[in-house]
């Protein structure tokens, strides 16, 4: 793993392996679920995960880490307990300049529980659920591409979810040339 990564990697003879997360905001590069491995939201908690842009991360155009949330193999995310109400949202800041993409792959789908119940918010990224992946929660993206048996369900949860307040960013929009001297006024002479 590279610096912010989070990867679980379940299998071997014990089965699967996981990891629970309390309420909070958590900022990572990349996240990867792989082969029966589980990420579980504490019951009740409110979690925020924010994905940084590559260039952020350092991560080239075209890279494996392009692919900022990775589950695969029978890996979930998921309320721990009894519980099912859960309040999660993964939000990428993405690229204007880099393909950035989400993948949830591989016999995920199981259409009478609820496993996948979050909310993504990916505007700059391109979604991918493939292979028998039941998604249950709200996707916003570029673009979601649904393939060999996967389904996309809203929740009663997602349906209530608003995008957090996010402090003001300053972008440029045009660079003037101002051609006389330097004044206490920055737009003299303009």
């Amino acid at each position: 793993c590279g610096s912010r990564e989070l990867v679980i990697r379940g299998g071997g003879s014990n089965g699967g392996t996981a990891l629970t997360l309390p309420s909070g905001d958590y900022s990572l590069c990349r996240l990867e679920l792989i082969s029966n491995s589980t990420l579980y939201i504490a019951s009740g908690a409110s979690v925020r995960i924010w994905f940084d842009s590559p260039e952020a991360c350092g991560y080239a155009g075209g890279s494996p880490q392009s692919v900022q949330l990775k589950l695969d193999a029978n890996s979930r995310i998921t309320a721990s307990g009894d519980s099912s109400a859960i309040d999660v949202a993964m939000l990428f800041v993405g690229s204007e300049s880099r393909s950035t993409s989400i993948e949830l792959a591989s016999n995920t789908m199981l259409p009478a529980v609820c496993f996948q119940n979050f909310v993504i918010y990916a505007p700059r990224s391109d979604v991918h659920l493939n292979s028998n992946t039941y998604y249950c929660g709200a996707i916003g993206a570029r673009s979601v591409h649904l393939d060999s048996n996967s389904q996309v369900q809203t929740s009663n949860q997602a349906q209530d979810f608003t995008l957090p307040n996010s402090p003001a960013h300053y972008v440029v929009d045009r660079f003037i040339e101002c051609g006389g001297p330097a004044t206490t006024a920055p737009d003299s002479s303009c």
